[in-house]
């Protein structure tokens, strides 16, 4: 007895121990807003309820549940001496040795940004202890702040690791040549920036040379250009700043290209400095020739003339090239032509257009006709038939013996050339197939009935 007595008393004792252990508590105390108000923020105190005997609590973990995903939670830690603190979304690990008494671990924001008033039930969770709160918050009186984004799309400061600029940096400025850069050099660091949330690519658009982070350039020996675009903050404005960046030694005096393209066209024959001639072709909607050139002399000076409003059929556009010595000039020519619109007809071709559509017309037309001619012909010699059957059958009535006699047979071609009403209607019918028909359907069946004056009322029926 004494042994099942002390049994029961060891499992009562270990079913309270959790209770003994999970004795500390949360508060969770507004310190800001409130009920009918749109916000509230609860500052969370941890009282670890230790006894004198008792060893600081070394970790605490708790987190927050709500009923109500309509609003807005910030939990963050409280920065203290005594512990570490980490709070996520909802939920937050403090690690310290040192807490034996009530201290405030963190803070609770809840906002309310809905037109409606929200009600809502806060509970935090502590080893299986759940501390509860429950608050009102009115309809939010704070309008949207309406975010304007910026239009900018200047660049700040432009630079290059590596060489030197022809000129300082100004954003109105587009077109910049570094020099300086030696021919070991294999790349280079382009620095661009902007103060204005603008977004920047550094792009090598005629494949000379490569961009890796956009912002490292590999360069290749002699001429390479490299575009910094910029975007303004909203999307809508762009600008683009031109880098010739020389690697090596520059050719001075020289009135070569070192880079002929030309934006959406192809040239033909492919570029070569030493090749001056080339042709290409465009379609309809082109009305201007984005033409990108690099001189091989860096101070040479570039004139580009026809590459605006270009017009159907060949056009001539010339580049002149003057070293800047001024003693050597070189022209490169481009016949363009520009392809005629899909959509265009000459009015030769509507002319012919019509007298085929006319024609097609005509053939109809005449084809109806004779259509129709056919069928009444068919109708007519059905009934003639229909006609001399009755009339046989009567003459076979009036001879002797019923008209057993004669042959079954009867030639029908005897019989119409016989008769006198039936030549009359084949002498019509003649008449129409010999002349082809060339009036209209009604003029046509008019004529018809007319020919012979042809009247079924006069056959003997």
């Amino acid at each position: 007895m004494k042994k099942n007595f002390k049994l029961f008393f060891i499992l009562i004792s270990l079913i309270l121990l959790p209770i003994t252990v999970k004795a500390a508590t949360f508060e969770l105390e507004s310190t800001a807003g409130g009920a009918g108000q749109d916000n509230v923020t609860y500052t969370i105190y941890f009282d670890p309820q230790l006894k004198e005997d008792e060893e600081p609590i070394p970790s605490v973990m708790f987190k927050i549940n709500n009923n109500n995903d309509n609003l807005n939670y910030t939990l963050k830690e409280i920065d203290s001496d005594t512990f570490k603190g980490t709070c996520g979304k909802n939920d937050c690990t403090l690690v310290t040795a040192t807490i034996n008494k009530r201290i405030a671990v963190a803070t609770l924001k809840v906002d309310n940004p809905t037109e409606t008033t929200q009600d809502v039930q806060l509970s935090l969770i502590y080893e299986g202890q759940i501390f509860e709160k429950q608050v009102s918050l009115s309809k939010s009186t704070t309008k949207p702040v309406e975010v304007v984004k910026n239009t900018d799309p200047n660049l700040k400061s432009l630079s290059t690791s590596q060489g030197t600029m022809d000129k300082n940096f100004n954003k109105d400025e587009l077109n910049y040549v570094v020099t300086g850069v030696k021919d070991t050099v294999n790349y280079l660091t382009v620095n661009a920036t902007c103060d204005n949330n603008c977004t920047i690519d550094v792009i090598c658009p005629n494949g000379e040379c490569t961009v890796k982070d956009n912002k490292t350039v590999y360069l290749q020996v002699g001429a390479n250009q490299v575009l910094v675009l910029s975007k303004s903050e909203d999307g809508n404005n762009t600008k683009s700043y031109i880098l010739n960046i020389y690697r090596g030694e520059v050719e001075t005096n020289s009135a070569y290209l070192s880079t002929l393209t030309i934006k959406d066209a192809i040239l033909s024959p492919k570029f070569e400095s030493l090749v001056n001639d080339y042709s290409v072709t465009v379609k309809n909607d082109v009305e201007t020739l984005d033409i990108t050139t690099i001189a091989e002399d860096p101070k040479a000076i570039i004139e580009i003339k026809g590459n605006e409003n270009l017009q159907v059929g060949e056009n001539t556009v010339t580049i002149t090239v003057t070293s800047s010595d001024k003693k050597n000039i070189q022209v490169y020519t481009i016949v363009v032509t520009k392809e005629e619109s899909e959509e265009t007809t000459t009015e030769e071709d509507t002319i012919k257009t019509e007298k085929v559509e006319k024609k097609e017309d005509k053939k109809s037309n005449l084809l109806l006709i004779i259509c129709i001619v056919a069928g009444v012909l068919v109708i007519l010699a059905v009934v003639f038939i229909i006609i001399f059957k009755k009339k046989k059958n009567k003459n076979n009535k009036n001879k002797p013996n019923g008209g057993n006699k004669i042959e079954d047979t009867v030639d029908i071609d005897q019989l119409l050339s016989e008769d006198h009403e039936t030549n009359a209607f084949r002498n019509a019918s003649n008449e129409l197939m010999k002349n082809e028909p060339k009036q209209d359907i009604d003029e046509a069946l008019d004529d018809l009935m007319q020919t012979k004056k042809l009247e079924l009322g006069d056959l003997d029926l």
